[in-house]
């Protein structure tokens, strides 16, 4: 009966000392502290617009310190972290407190790593607000709905307070197409023939904001006439070879066109090209486009003429005015801004024959003259 008892109080003694008893009284022995934290973006008007001073702020209040055994009071670092968006460019950044014992932390003293903020203080007392604040501006996209969350920790307790914004941005974007009377591509046009710009510039959806004061300018290609432009969506401005198109405002998904005529002159050579390209922006400024890529257009057009090779070459011998030999040195053909090749005409090369067939006759008679 002795070893049994003993062995009894063996396996009782073991059970005190086992890992889950352990945990069991340390976990009644340790209670977390309490922390309330809240996470605020402050900026003017409805929404943010591209540009716009945001300033966000994540603000933590200690309620309670972490206790051990009932009566020890943990003393622990409040940690706040926050890493804003990529699209947001940091500009200034605090660690701020209403703890006379924490002075406050601004300029390069912060903790600033990339897009990462980091604060943390040790709390003196219990009622005190600590707050990490940053100052910047968003530059470009993503645009829309965004979630920015920051992590805070304190005794054990941690929260992810977070805010959700509204990015607002314009998105313009101009593409350009042409046609002519024997292209539908607008890729050829003949010696003397019309093309048809089509321009249009369009405030993609993706951008999630109203482009104010638009306005797209067009610059037409160099030995071009211009015959006429109209819009139903853009007030024309016409001065010399730059045609300018403004538009109040452009709401996201909407698009505005101009359609543009020029001639080509009757003597344009063969292979020269009509390149026409487009700009599109905002007048004021007020707004930044989420996708500046996008905001330039052109489209070329090749002189082919009906005996010319698809690179818009003449074979040889076909070049008018030409003995098959090639063209001389280019010269200017007047207004049009050409180059036209002044490969001699054959009626020039017999007026130059007899030219010199006299100036030798001449100076012949001369000589026998003289003996």
């Amino acid at each position: 009966m002795g070893a049994i008892a003993a062995l009894a109080g063996a396996v009782v003694a073991l059970a005190a000392f086992s890992p889950s008893a352990q945990a069991g009284d340390v976990g009644e022995a340790f209670e977390e502290g309490d922390i309330d934290c809240v996470k605020d973006a402050f900026y003017e008007g409805p929404a943010i617009e591209l540009g716009d001073e945001v300033a966000f702020e994540v603000t933590c209040t200690v309620d309670a310190f972490a206790v051990k055994f009932g009566t020890v009071t943990l003393s622990d670092a409040l940690v706040i972290i926050d890493v804003l968006p990529d699209n947001f460019i940091i500009e200034s950044a605090a660690c701020l407190s209403t703890d006379p014992a924490e002075p406050d932390i601004t300029g390069n003293l912060v903790d600033i790593d990339g897009q990462q903020v980091t604060c943390s203080w040790i709390p003196s007392a219990e009622g005190f607000t600590y707050t990490l604040e940053v100052e910047g501006t968003f530059l470009e996209g993503p645009c829309g709905d965004l979630k920015n969350e920051a992590e805070a920790s304190f005794g054990g307790d941690f929260e992810t307070p977070a805010v959700f914004l509204f990015v607002e941005c314009e998105n313009l974007a101009v593409t350009k197409a042409a046609t002519t009377a024997t292209d539908g591509t607008g890729a050829t046009v003949r010696p003397g023939g019309t093309i048809v710009y089509t321009v249009e510039v369009c405030n993609e959806a993706t951008g999630f904001g109203e482009a104010e004061n638009v306005f797209v300018v067009d610059q037409l290609p160099l030995g071009a006439e211009f015959e006429s432009a109209a819009s139903p969506d853009f007030d024309l401005v016409v001065e010399g070879s730059e045609i300018t198109g403004t538009k109040q405002s452009l709401q996201p998904g909407a698009c505005g066109a101009i359609f543009i005529t020029v001639n080509t002159a009757n003597d344009a050579p063969c292979g020269f090209q009509f390149t026409n390209v487009a700009v599109t922006g905002t007048l004021t400024g007020n707004t930044l486009d989420a996708d500046d890529s996008d905001n330039t257009a052109s489209v070329t057009t090749t002189v082919v003429c009906a005996d010319a090779d698809d690179d818009g070459d003449h074979h040889d011998g076909d070049r008018p005015g030409g003995g098959g030999g090639g063209g001389g040195p280019s010269v200017s053909t007047g207004d049009s801004g050409l180059a036209q090749s002044s490969a001699v005409a054959g009626w020039q090369l017999g007026l130059l024959s007899l030219l010199m067939v006299s100036s030798l006759s001449v100076a012949y008679l001369g000589y026998n003259r003289m003996r």
